[in-house]
């Protein structure tokens, strides 16, 4: 299990990746959208836990106000992880 908090700034990509790793996304202030697999961008909050299945291509994005969240890595080996060009 590893873990940690990340800030993105307003108007940011957090571009296209997957790991093998499963992973629980818990914003804590500001809000992101989330996309997987090449579906529609989803908007959460601080009220959500959003959950990336191993090797689901994903993205967060802001709008217009930073997000603040702790991500957990549930498995897998962190230096997994692989940029993909997009989803």
């Amino acid at each position: 299990m590893a873990f940690g908090l990340g800030v993105i700034g307003p108007g940011c990509l957090y571009p296209a990746h997957r790991h093998p790793a499963a992973e629980l996304y818990l914003p804590i202030a500001g809000r992101a959208e989330w996309c997987y697999d090449k579906g529609p961008w989803v908007a959460h909050g601080a009220d959500a836990a959003i959950v990336t299945r191993p090797n689901q291509p994903h993205a967060i994005r802001t709008i217009d106000e930073a997000v603040a969240l702790l991500y957990v890595w549930l498995d897998g080996d962190p230096a997994g992880c692989r940029l993909l060009s997009k989803i």
